[in-house]
Order: C-alpha cells, then structure tokens, then sequence
C-alpha cells in the first residue's frame, strides 16, 4: 500500500486527455479473442468509456494506490 504523498506528483486526467491518448494509439497487427485489433476496437468505443477510465485513473491518484493488476 502506498501513502498518498507518494501520488501527489500527479495531475489529474481530464477525460479529452484520455480521449487523445486513446484515439492517437497505432493500430498493430495484434487482434483480440475474436481476431479484432484491439486498437480498432478501443477506438471504436473512446467516446463510452473515457469517463470511466479518467475516473479509475484520478480515482488511483487520489488514493494513492496502484493497482497491482495493472
């Protein structure tokens, strides 16, 4: 467990930051279960989950925890 002094370093995400950095991902030719890249298919549902995603990120931050599956 991490104190939240060790987090305090970083800057919240805003949900345009993670939509950019989802968006901007290159497509490689690694495919999923399925055999759909998975970049094409993050891309394809950005504009759902960025809130979530922003949300689990700052939600990290603002504990100071790092989830060890991540």
């Amino acid at each position: 467990m991490s104190s939240s002094s060790e987090f305090s370093f970083f800057q919240y995400v805003s949900n345009e930051q993670v939509f950019k950095a989802l968006s901007t991902q290159h497509a490689g030719k690694a495919a999923g279960a399925v055999n759909i890249p998975r970049v094409k298919a993050i891309k394809s549902v950005a504009g759902y989950i960025v809130p979530s995603i922003a949300y689990l990120f700052n939600d990290t931050f603002r504990q100071g925890e790092f989830p060890l599956k991540w």
